[in-house]
């Protein structure tokens, strides 16, 4: 609350700070308690009175020495603090209520409890063990029985041999394939000598890498 009161002469006569108790009503339209209305109360603003405000209905007792003290709260702000107060109880007793039961429980059930729980996860990792253990035997088992049904069928057998006598007949085809090249380059850089008693004349065409001799008879 405010502690100046601009509105009002708190410097009062000396004949004003002795005057008997009274009461004294201020009037709706000039404002209510609140903080800042023109008539909030101040200390000072008043002496030996007792002050209501008709606008709300607050009152306020002011001491000899101009002290004020309010006496009288408005239903809204009773509601407000009885709302408080009430949902302060009523969580103070929950979360009471919350603890006791815990502690209650952790007490009668608590070693129990773990207990049990370690047996059931024991049991629980033991049929997990289990059962990846009969997983991984039948799958080997369907491997080894696939593997020994095509070995012993020939399937895998015969299959290695015609792809080796393919890869085998592709090699044999390439490596005569390359001998004949080389026997026909070769071929074809001899030389062939011819001997005539012909002199063919000049100007007359000659096979490829032929030499021709001309020899005269005796």
């Amino acid at each position: 609350m405010k502690t100046e009161c601009p509105n009002f002469d708190c410097n009062r006569p000396e004949k004003d700070r002795c005057t008997m108790f009274r009461k004294i009503t201020i009037p709706a339209v000039l404002g209510d308690d609140s903080e800042g209305s023109e008539v909030a109360p101040c200390n000072g603003a008043y002496r030996n009175a007792l002050v209501e405000y008709e606008a709300n209905g607050a009152l306020y007792i002011y001491s000899s020495d101009g002290i004020f003290t309010k006496l009288y709260y408005t239903a809204s702000e009773i509601e407000g603090a009885a709302t408080v107060s009430y949902a302060d109880a009523k969580s103070a007793q929950t979360l009471q209520a919350a603890k006791d039961y815990t502690n209650n429980a952790i007490s009668q059930f608590g070693p129990t409890t773990k207990t049990y729980v370690d047996q059931q996860d024991a049991v629980m990792l033991q049929s997990a063990k289990a059962y990846a253990d009969a997983k991984d035997a039948d799958v080997l088992q369907e491997a080894k029985n696939y593997a020994d049904q095509a070995v012993g069928s020939g399937v895998t057998q015969n299959y290695v041999d015609q792809h080796d006598a393919s890869t085998l007949q592709s090699a044999k085809d390439y490596a005569d394939a390359q001998i004949t090249s080389a026997i026909t380059a070769d071929q074809a850089q001899q030389v062939k000598l011819v001997l005539t008693d012909t002199d063919p004349g000049e100007g007359s065409p000659l096979p490829a890498n032929t030499l021709l001799g001309v020899y005269r008879g005796e």
